[in-house]
């Protein structure tokens, strides 16, 4: 019997994700299953490598801001501090509440990259610091709580405090 595992269940950023997805498949092969991977979307791919012009011209031509495969063009983006990025992506319709299935979403990428533009710039677009992630590396912590944890600079991590004051308990 075959079973099919689908690599983007198991890749996610943070520490530890490749050697998780590689152990998740090695496993998986001694157990007779066969490996299907997803390939990243054209948008991930030109998101990921700062290509503006490209990003620009696949969202143009109708690529969705908020459909990937590996990561969020958004999410990627943001934790790159490509701001000229989060802002075109954001202008062509990305949601930035938009979370894989663990909960990582834009905000948290930012937070834990200590991007104090990309926070802003999420945080005027109406993203939620009010949530928490599902993450296995972050599970139950707020954007404010990630940025603490990844040791990153006082002032993104002090504006996260301030903005998560407003959420309910």
């Amino acid at each position: 019997m075959a079973f099919v595992v689908h690599s983007k269940r198991t890749a996610h950023p943070g520490r530890g994700s490749y050697l998780a997805l590689v152990l998740s498949i090695a496993l998986c092969a001694l157990a007779g299953c066969r490996v299907v991977p997803e390939d990243p979307t054209p948008l991930e791919i030109t998101v990921g490598r700062g290509d503006l012009d490209g990003t620009r011209k696949l969202l143009e031509a109708g690529a969705d801001p908020n459909r990937g495969h590996l990561v969020l063009p958004l999410t990627l983006a943001a934790g790159e501090d490509n701001l000229v990025l989060v802002q075109l992506l954001l202008s062509h319709g990305a949601d930035p509440n938009r979370s894989d299935h663990d909960g990582w979403g834009p905000i948290f990428s930012a937070a834990r990259s200590g991007r104090m533009e990309s926070v802003m710039a999420l945080m005027s677009a109406g993203a939620d610091v009010c949530r928490t992630t599902r993450a296995s590396f972050a599970r139950g912590l707020s954007p404010e709580q990630v940025a603490v944890r990844a040791g990153n600079d006082t002032a993104v991590v002090s504006m996260l405090r301030r903005a998560e004051a407003v959420c309910p308990i």
